[in-house]
């Protein structure tokens, strides 16, 4: 979307509502990507802490 907002540009042929639109749209990938990488991070440590304890309790247990 960036790049075809580029393009409209570099054409001579500025069109302020097409560009605007074409922004929007890469603004809503960009939003979208980091709401899904924030997430992914969030579940990434719980598990990453879970398995540090789960490996713990099976260190300190006596066989």
């Amino acid at each position: 979307a960036i790049m075809l907002t580029f393009m409209t540009m570099g054409s001579g042929d500025i069109d302020a509502a097409n560009i605007m639109s074409s922004l929007a749209l890469a603004l809503k990938a960009t939003a979208v990507g980091l709401v899904v990488a924030i997430i992914s991070m969030v579940f990434y440590n719980i598990l990453g802490r879970y398995a540090e304890v789960l490996e713990s309790l099976y260190e300190t247990e006596e066989v």
